[in-house]
């Protein structure tokens, strides 16, 4: 990998971030502690805002076909409708992360964060469908997610 300069860096991560980008982030760290790569689905209505706020996915599917409720509050990917998700892959919209624009910044200029594509707009449009429903979704996060957070 080739390493730009920070202003490249800063004009090749904002060109790319936006409502339905894919990125795959390495060393993702969950709430135990623990670490895995993990793909994240940008859900910012305002790509400029100070907080980044995105779902995680996972091709592990199997706990989403057989819980009535984790389906309510997710939306399938199926194989190979998007070139970076070849798996079934689940947008798991049950909790929404966050991380601070400058740090997701940070990690794509050291090679920590790729962008893999945006999602097609019909899927976008599930998420935000389970979004609007969800009561698992602070009102707060709903607002910098949806253009009308009221529909």
């Amino acid at each position: 990998m080739v390493d730009l300069p920070a202003d490249l860096t800063d004009f090749a991560f904002d060109a790319k971030f936006k409502k339905g980008m894919v990125a795959k982030v390495e060393g993702f760290v969950f709430a135990d502690g623990t670490t895995r790569d993990k793909y994240i689905v940008v859900l910012n209505r305002d790509a400029s805002a100070s907080q980044a706020i995105f779902f995680l996915t996972t091709s592990k599917t199997e706990f989403y076909k057989t819980n009535t409720i984790a389906q309510t509050n997710a939306v399938v990917v199926p194989p190979g409708k998007v070139s970076f998700f070849p798996l079934e892959t689940v947008v798991n919209c049950r909790e929404a992360h966050s991380m601070k624009r400058v740090d997701m910044k940070k990690k794509f200029g050291d090679h920590q964060l790729t962008f893999k594509g945006h999602l097609p707009d019909d899927v976008l449009l599930q998420i935000e469908a389970v979004v609007s429903k969800s009561i698992l979704i602070p009102p707060a996060i709903t607002k910098m997610i949806l253009d009308d957070p009221g529909s």
